[in-house]
């Protein structure tokens, strides 16, 4: 293989080449660079996922401001390259620095105090006029205010927008469909806990215990053939 055709390669699984990223059109380049920074906060909030996440990360930021074609480059590096070069996107608002900054702490204590300054400039950044779009990225800020049956459905709706931009083979899909499979077997947890407590309640003298719909675990009053908490223990199964 010629030297200079190995230099127009990358690692990125989803834009392995320029010559590939020539096919995609600058919009659906914006929504899934948008798409990616939304999908990092959430995999970085789960135990599952953050580590994966961190490196990913580090892995972006690394040795340069997105203005050069790099062939070790992941899925986000090039696709921050065709957005804030002039070849692809003349009009690009992207902050290099932020994004640095905010990727740099992906793995520190004070990365919410750095989420709140990229996540509110990312619909300007990325040109998003999508409504759901805008309201997906104002509550993935505040993951951690957000419930069970909230982030159940804002990674399936990650999910469904990577995929319908035909990016399949996007490196941060698996994990995210991982994610969901967690959520799900906890909801499903929390649904039969929460049924098993009611039918407690009613033949113990109307006290139960179990997880509700949300997934939270509790003991449960059910006089009223509706469970009031009395007392919530976590969050989530553990």
């Amino acid at each position: 293989m010629p030297f200079d055709m190995i230099l127009n390669l990358s690692e990125s699984r989803l834009i392995p080449s320029r010559q590939s990223l020539k096919t995609w059109d600058v919009k659906s380049l914006n929504e899934l660079t948008y798409l990616y920074f939304l999908a990092l906060r959430v995999l970085l909030e789960d135990d599952a996922t953050k580590h994966w996440a961190q490196h990913y990360c580090h892995r972006t930021m690394r040795s340069s401001d997105f203005d050069t074609w790099r062939t070790d480059g992941n899925d986000l590096y090039v696709l921050l390259y065709a957005v804030s070069n002039d070849e692809h996107n003349a009009k690009s608002s992207v902050s290099p620095s932020l994004i640095r900054d905010w990727l740099h702490h992906a793995s520190h204590p004070k990365l919410d105090s750095k989420t709140q300054p990229l996540f509110n400039r990312l619909d300007a950044m990325f040109r998003i006029d999508d409504s759901n779009l805008k309201m997906s990225r104002r509550l993935i800020m505040h993951w951690r205010e957000t419930d069970q049956r909230e982030r159940q459905t804002l990674i399936d709706q990650l999910i469904q927008r990577i995929k319908s931009l035909g990016a399949k083979r996007s490196e941060i899909l698996d994990h995210l469909k991982s994610l969901s499979h967690e959520y799900k077997q906890i909801s499903e947890t929390a649904s039969a806990g929460s049924t098993g407590a009611a039918s407690v309640a009613t033949v113990v003298g109307g006290l139960g215990a179990g997880f509700d719909p949300n997934g939270h675990w509790g003991v449960y009053n059910d006089k009223k053939k509706k469970p009031a908490v009395i007392r919530r223990v976590s969050e989530k199964p553990t």
